[in-house]
């Protein structure tokens, strides 16, 4: 048998939406206006929602998977307050 391939997909929870223009971005459900949470994958890209990405062959050992968050304005305008979103990381072996 040969070794089969990880393939995330990454899709976003329905209690996080994203803003109109920003297609990316996860709109914040915290205090702060005029900020979105933007994910990175290892390499510095941004993860596109839903959309599936092959890892390759996995690893007979652990296998890391390195995302980042940061902000992103939505807005020319940003209020301070506290900033949250939720996305939902599926992980399927094929």
């Amino acid at each position: 048998m040969s070794r089969g391939h990880i393939v995330h997909t990454d899709t976003f929870a329905a209690s996080s939406s994203v803003p109109a223009g920003y297609n990316n971005v996860l709109k914040s459900t915290g205090s702060a206006t005029g900020l979105g949470v933007e994910l990175r994958d290892g390499n510095g890209n941004t993860v596109v929602f839903g959309n599936s990405v092959s890892t390759g062959a996995a690893p007979s050992g652990a296998l890391s998977l390195p995302y980042t968050a940061r902000y992103h304005a939505i807005s020319n305008t940003v209020t301070a307050g506290s900033v949250a979103a939720t996305a939902t990381f599926t992980l399927s072996y094929q």
